[in-house]
């Protein structure tokens, strides 16, 4: 994208306005996007590579920043479904940053609709650098055999702890194979299964919790996605009797 002021005032009036449109947009620090009703992402500011980008270095296409994206943004515990019905949505949730910090972010999803018609979704998410956790402070999990693309998913991992266990399809979905290829390079990778290792952080996380004082049992396990209190305990419980692990 180049700079509006390198743009030649002589031509187009109307290219020149939607050039610096496009400029204003992609200098704004809020992840603004557009999707059709088919989700597929049309349009997704700069901003959007330094959150979702496979690395600095590296190649990287618009078909990865599209999927990355639509991971990202539409993981939304049923609120596109709404969307989707013409009914705007505004939520917080946490997004895994590309320095590996958990951030708040306030969620607009906004139903584009023509003639009673939805024919696209604008997503617009709002980072709050002041709610920012650095999930360094969990237990770092190194692959055995240097997977670096496994320990990525852990991370991602550790960015679901507050829920149930995102499921196979899910973190399949996330490093791009098969679910057949994530079990078998997990294995290699950690010597035991995503949903063990997710368990096991939760209940490291448990721990942090409660030593710091910011919440009780009956609310990690609230928190963690464990419908029976009594699950809760005896997972916490076997965790803190196991020598560690990982």
């Amino acid at each position: 994208m180049s700079n509006p002021s390198d743009v030649n005032l002589s031509g187009n009036t109307e290219s020149y306005s939607v050039s610096y449109a496009m400029y204003a947009v992609n200098s704004l620090s809020v992840l603004l996007s557009y999707w059709d009703a088919n989700g597929i992402c049309k349009f997704a500011n700069a901003v959007h590579l330094s959150w979702f980008s496979k690395g600095s270095s590296g190649s990287y296409t618009y078909k990865d920043l599209e999927i990355l994206i639509y991971r990202a943004n539409f993981t939304t515990d049923g609120q596109l479904s709404n969307v989707l019905k013409g009914i705007p949505s505004t939520f917080e949730k946490f997004y895994l940053s590309n320095e590996g910090k958990l951030v708040l972010c306030k969620v607009s999803l906004t139903p584009h609709i023509i003639e009673e018609k939805i024919i696209g979704i604008i997503i617009q998410i709002l980072p709050n650098p002041e709610r920012a956790e650095d999930l360094n402070q969990y237990k770092a999990v190194k692959s055995i055999n240097g997977d670096k693309r496994m320990e990525r998913l852990v991370v991602y991992l550790q960015s679901r702890l507050q829920g149930p266990f995102p499921g196979i399809d899910d973190l399949a979905n996330f490093s791009m194979v098969s679910k057949s290829k994530l079990k078998r390079d997990f294995k290699s990778s950690f010597n035991t299964t995503p949903f063990f290792l997710f368990r096991a952080q939760q209940m490291e996380y448990a721990k942090i919790q409660l030593t710091v004082g910011n919440f009780n049992k009956k609310q990690l396990a609230e928190m963690l996605g464990f419908s029976n209190l009594s699950n809760f305990y005896k997972c916490f419980n076997n965790h803190l009797m196991q020598s560690k692990v990982f």
